[in-house]
C-alpha cells in the first residue's frame, strides 16, 4: 500500500515551520491512527457478524440487504428481533403476535379429536369391537352388511352411502 500524502493525513504544508522531527513523529501517529480506525471497523464488522449468525438468520439476498441496514444494537436477541420483524426468521412457535393462543390450541385438539363426521370424538372402544367384527367376517356379502350397520361415527361407510 503506497504511503498516504501529507495532505491525505491532514498534515500542514511543509513551509519549514515544523521540525523535520517533529513532522516524523506526527506523520507516524497520523498513520498509527488510521491503521486503528481501520481495525476498530473490522473488529466491529466481525462482532456484528457474529451475532448476526448466532441469531440464525438463514442465509438469502434479504438478510444481506439486512446486515447492510441493520444499525441497532449488536446483540444476538436484538438481531433476532429485528430479523424477526422483517419476516426474516420465523418467530419461536407459541410466541408473539404470530404464534396460536392456548385458546386456539384448545381449539385445534378438539378439532383433531373429533370424528369423521365432525360432532363427535370417536370412540375407541366401538372402533376396535368393529374391527374384530370385520376380521370375523367369513364373505363379503358379511363385510358390506357390517359397514351398511356401522355407527357413522367410526368414519366408515359403503361408497354412495354417505
Amino acid at each position: 500500500m503506497p504511503e498516504p500524502t501529507d495532505e491525505e493525513l491532514g498534515l500542514p504544508a511543509d513551509d519549514g515551520s515544523l521540525d523535520p522531527n517533529i513532522r516524523k513523529e506526527l506523520r507516524a501517529s497520523r498513520i498509527a491512527k488510521r491503521e486503528l480506525e481501520a481495525e476498530k471497523a473490522a473488529n466491529q464488522s466481525a462482532q456484528r457478524e457474529l451475532a448476526i449468525l448466532k441469531a440464525g438468520i438463514p442465509e438469502s439476498p434479504a438478510r444481506d440487504l439486512f446486515l447492510k441496514a441493520y444499525d441497532g444494537p449488536v446483540t444476538t436477541e436484538a438481531i433476532k428481533t429485528e430479523a424477526e420483524r422483517y419476516g426474516l426468521m420465523a418467530p419461536p412457535a407459541g410466541t408473539g403476535a404470530g404464534g396460536p393462543t392456548a385458546e386456539e390450541l384448545a381449539a385445534q385438539q378438539r378439532i383433531a379429536g373429533a370424528g369423521a363426521t365432525g360432532d363427535t370424538p370417536v370412540d375407541e372402544a366401538a372402533r376396535a369391537a368393529f374391527t374384530a367384527q370385520l376380521r370375523q367376517a367369513k364373505n363379503p356379502d358379511e363385510v358390506m352388511a357390517l359397514i351398511r350397520s356401522a355407527d357413522p361415527a367410526l368414519g366408515v361407510f359403503a361408497k354412495g352411502l354417505q
